[in-house]
């Protein structure tokens, strides 16, 4: 310890860490976190691999931050002169206001975001955050209400923001409807079910936002192209999310059967997200055992999931990977399902995986 652990001490470093920790994650967010995600995308990596590397930048961060403020509590403590004491607090707290100020003004921050209306389908608009002046323009071409996937769990600024925007549409004549989201932490099933209603009951002219118009935009993007087929959806950020240019999921290799049709592990969450989801799987064929408890709970786990989504999904156990009956019938099967499909077990990699694959290929 570079200090004397008293409760003024402890109490300095914490102010210190606070600030600089806000500031830092801020630099670390629009910077390496951000660089980290952009680089996995750009070659294919799964989505696993991806938030590995987010962790191991996040971690950085926190060793980083954790050191820069002992070292700055250590001087502030162990400084003679007082205007020394006074200022590194001062210069921190600075710091992390002005972290603060960026994060509640995210016009500063547009080189990061989608432009204001990214993608325009009929009668739903998708984008970042909009400013007052945006929200006016859009209640003169006609918009009648702004959908916002904020969440006030995102602190300090989302719930802040949130309270700015339904002021903004009251001052713009927009009705706000909020539908908070926490993209990949929950399953966020009561803002997935809202969404699902406007997009099979559309009423007005709508304008669909996040923050900066990424991860959660594309989701609902995806959500509204599957309950009103009048929406075509072209979101830029799941390009490349494509199964064609990925060899590995985290439980196994990804192996291509023919055009359009994958043998794949049992996806995580996020690769769910990302390459079912995001990446445009028109059908799942689950060769799990129902009769099995814990592969069961996977099978009904799927189900419900692929349901929201209305992604056809059928489960064909096989009794022998071995009985070429069975297998043939599969491929018969799989010859008329809608492309691009996947084939999934557990793992994919095993002998009877790969025998499965063999037979699939022939």
């Amino acid at each position: 310890m570079l200090f004397k652990l008293s409760f003024k001490n402890i109490g300095i470093f914490a102010f210190i860490w606070l600030n600089i920790g806000f500031a830092l994650g801020f630099t670390f967010l629009i910077g390496p976190v951000r660089w980290a995600a952009t680089y996995s995308r750009e070659n294919n990596f799964s989505d696993s691999t991806e938030s590995r590397l987010v962790k191991v930048v996040i971690l950085l961060f926190v060793i980083v931050s954790f050191i820069i403020s002992m070292l700055l509590a250590t001087g502030t403590i162990k400084a003679k002169a007082k205007v020394t004491r006074i200022l590194i607090p001062v210069i921190c707290l600075a710091l992390g206001s002005a972290a603060l100020y960026q994060l509640l003004h995210p016009q500063n921050l547009k080189g990061l975001t989608t432009q204001a209306r990214d993608t325009e389908f009929k009668q739903f608009t998708f984008g970042s955050y909009p400013t007052l002046e945006e929200l006016k323009s859009f209640k003169e071409e006609g918009y009648t209400s702004v959908i916002s996937l904020l969440h006030p769990a995102v602190t300090p600024f989302e719930p802040v923001l949130l309270k700015e925007e339904e002021d903004n549409c009251r001052k713009a004549g927009l009705t706000l409807i909020s539908v908070p989201m926490l993209p990949w932490v929950s399953e966020n099933k009561d803002a997935l079910d809202r969404i699902r209603q406007f997009a099979e009951h559309p009423q007005g002219k709508y304008y669909v936002h996040c923050y900066l118009g990424k991860d959660r935009v594309n989701l609902v993007k995806r959500l509204i192209s599957t309950y009103n087929k009048s929406i075509v959806v072209e979101a830029p950020e799941t390009k490349g999310r494509s199964l064609e240019g990925i060899s590995q999921f985290e439980r196994g290799a990804i192996t291509k059967i023919s055009q359009d049709v994958y043998y794949i592990p049992y996806p995580t969450d996020e690769e769910y997200s990302g390459y079912i989801i995001g990446g445009g799987v028109q059908q799942v064929v689950s060769l799990m055992d129902p009769t099995d408890p814990e592969q069961k709970t996977r099978i009904d786990e799927e189900t419900g999931f692929l349901r929201t989504y209305r992604i056809p999904f059928e489960n064909i156990p096989l009794g022998s990977t071995k009985n070429k009956k069975e297998l043939d019938k599969l491929k018969e099967k799989i010859s008329k399902m809608p492309k691009p499909l996947v084939i999934h077990r557990f793992f994919s990699n095993t002998a009877d995986d790969l025998a499965i694959i063999d037979e699939l290929k022939k």
